[in-house]
């Protein structure tokens, strides 16, 4: 997959983004969310990613601890 780019090309990359969206982890509190002030915050309350527009998590990454059940 991907071999028809150079590696480590921003081609390549892209590729690698869209073609293998998965994890095989139970990845959770790796993307903070608060508010427009807080400098250290990658999301917003409404999930959007801050200075990226249109783009929003949707996934575990913004809870701060794995649940269970």
């Amino acid at each position: 997959m991907c071999s028809q780019y150079t590696f480590d090309s921003t081609d390549y990359w892209g590729c690698v983004v869209k073609g293998r969206p998965i994890n095989g982890h139970h990845i959770s509190g790796t993307c903070k969310m608060g508010s427009a002030s807080d400098i250290t915050a990658v999301v917003d309350p409404q999930l959007r990613v801050r200075h990226i527009q249109g783009l929003r998590v949707a996934d575990a990454s913004i809870m701060p601890y794995v649940t269970s059940g």
